[in-house]
């Protein structure tokens, strides 16, 4: 199966640490970029409003019990095998594919510079000595795919999934494109279960959310040094 991501990647993590620190961001950055930051919104507010109404028509995996109220859907599809939806929040991108290879009981490659991540959230999250793969993503998900289906954009998402009306209001208010909503395959499922991503410096394993945690506090602890 492919594995895609749908959504802006960190942004809600960015956006509570831009409200904590707003003083220090508007001193550092232009008012043209802070507006950039706060149009991301809109992606926010649409990939929300779709995994949402993908929640409502999906069942849960049996068998997989993940922590935090966090759930892996399986949504069946005309002539097709099931499509597996991660929705995203504490411990990000890697918490959610580790979490979507367990629901599939399977292993995945990922390539890191393949996830959309805006280029506004990825200088306030540096600023603010946070990581966005590793950020908090409420309202984003990942969703696997069967490699049959072609999906190439999110507007051929939303019409095989019959829910081009999830997102008119939106895109008409704002004059966006669906083409804006960061949707991106980025991997795709192995046979096993090695989880892995491919990095600028090489490959990296994934771990398990609770190993994750920790390494996560440890991070922090070694940038307050």
């Amino acid at each position: 199966m492919n594995i895609y991501t749908f959504g802006s990647i960190g942004y809600s993590e960015a956006k509570r640490l831009f409200s904590e620190n707003e003083g220090l961001c508007r001193a550092r950055f232009a008012e043209f970029f802070i507006n950039q930051f706060t149009a991301i919104e809109t992606i926010h507010q649409t990939s929300g409003a779709v995994l949402d109404y993908m929640i409502k028509h999906a069942e849960p995996v049996e068998g997989v019990p993940l922590e935090e109220g966090q759930f892996v859907f399986r949504a069946a599809l005309p002539g097709t095998d099931q499509i597996c939806i991660c929705p995203l929040s504490e411990g990000g991108i890697y918490r959610g594919l580790w979490e979507l290879g367990a629901a599939l009981n399977c292993g995945l490659q990922a390539d890191v510079l393949k996830i959309p991540v805006d280029q506004e959230v990825v200088e306030i999250m540096e600023l603010l000595n946070s990581d966005p793969y590793e950020a908090d993503s409420e309202g984003c998900f990942l969703i696997a795919l069967p490699e049959s289906l072609h999906i190439e954009s999110a507007e051929e998402l939303l019409k095989m999934l019959h829910m081009e009306t999830v997102t008119t209001s939106v895109t008409k208010q704002e004059n966006s494109a669906l083409n804006d909503l960061n949707f991106a395959c980025i991997g795709h499922t192995i046979k096993g279960k090695t989880r892995t991503l491919k990095m600028p410096e090489g490959i990296r394993y994934l771990t398990p959310p609770g190993r994750q945690s920790r390494d996560m506090a440890a991070k922090k602890a070694d940038r307050g040094n």
